[in-house]
């Protein structure tokens, strides 16, 4: 009897995927890098939150109870303990270290929202850092204002020179007060028989209007082209009203746009 062959066909055995490790470590920080959980199976990082630092390695500490606790060790916890914030101060649109170094400028030319914090903002320009600049149409930044760039246009620059303050009304109300004058009910001091057309004269240190806005701006720039002979740069230089309707004003015989004048 012949015999046939048979090819008997093996079962192969299963092959199961090795299930990736949950496990992570967390790595400190070289110069300049954030402390990361490293996926094993991804290669992906994710920096502890809250700009924490390592609690061990495999995780990332969840509470701030000192410096120490921070990624960074010269930031400092955050009134809740739940994150690490800057150890600093804002100055005239620039975060300054406790020791007085600058960290950096405010992002976008914003100024200081408070004593340790950058605008975020702009809603006004006075939440800028440079006065003469005014928010941007998405308030996402700070931008140089009209009259600065029509000036640009003419080749002219505004003038750096500021006045020096001999006194501030705070100053002059001390000074009074110290002289034995009393403000009246709305704190004005007022000269009583100083003239003899039957009218008193006063001083109200908390009178802002745009007479006196008119008259400050006007003796300002009267000034700096006496100290500077720069007309067209005084007048670009000239600080900026922040709610008052958009007027004009001149750089010397040349008008310039609609802007906010001072």
């Amino acid at each position: 009897m012949d015999h046939i062959p048979v090819r008997v066909k093996r079962k192969q055995p299963a092959v199961f995927a090795k299930q990736p490790s949950a496990r992570t470590a967390c790595s400190r920080p070289s110069l300049n890098a954030l402390p990361t959980l490293n996926a094993r199976t991804t290669g992906a990082s994710q920096a502890c939150a809250g700009d924490l630092g390592c609690a061990d390695g495999v995780s990332c500490k969840t509470h701030c109870s000192s410096p120490s606790d921070c990624r960074d060790p010269t930031t400092k916890c955050s009134p809740d303990g739940n994150s690490c914030i800057p150890d600093a101060t804002c100055r005239a649109g620039a975060l300054y270290h406790g020791d007085g170094t600058k960290i950096s400028d405010c992002p976008s030319n914003m100024g200081c929202s408070g004593a340790t914090t950058c605008q975020t903002l702009c809603t006004a320009r006075t939440d800028c850092a440079d006065t003469l600049a005014t928010c941007s149409a998405d308030g996402q930044a700070c931008v140089a204002d009209h009259v600065t760039e029509v000036a640009a246009t003419l080749g002219v620059a505004p003038t750096s020179w500021k006045p020096e303050v001999q006194r501030t009304r705070a100053d002059i109300v001390a000074s009074l007060v110290a002289s034995g004058l009393t403000p009246d009910e709305k704190g004005r001091f007022v000269f009583e028989g100083m003239t003899s057309v039957g009218l008193d004269l006063a001083f109200d240190p908390n009178l802002y209007d745009p007479t006196t806005g008119l008259r400050s701006c006007a003796t300002r720039i009267n000034v700096c082209f006496e100290r500077t002979s720069q007309l067209d740069a005084c007048v670009a230089g000239a600080p900026r009203c922040v709610s008052s309707p958009l007027g004009r004003t001149t750089l010397a015989a040349k008008t310039v746009a609609p802007i906010h004048a001072c």
